[in-house]
């Protein structure tokens, strides 16, 4: 990936994640983040790259979007 194109996705990336937790301190719960750039580990034990984690965390759902 060249220079210009990663600097761009990278400025989309943040925009999104500012977005995300812009909507999020709307929001009652506390309980819920917004991260970029995040390792999770996967079901087979392989971790993968997320650009932007939006970790929900209600008493009936947890959830990574």
């Amino acid at each position: 990936m060249n220079q210009n194109l990663y600097s761009e996705a990278l400025q989309y990336e943040q925009l999104t994640q500012t977005i995300y937790q812009a909507i999020l301190q709307n929001e009652a719960s506390n309980n819920n983040q917004v991260e970029h750039n995040v390792e999770v580990m996967g079901r087979s034990g392989v971790k993968h790259q997320i650009d932007v984690l939006w970790a929900l965390s209600k008493p009936e759902l947890n959830t990574l979007c």
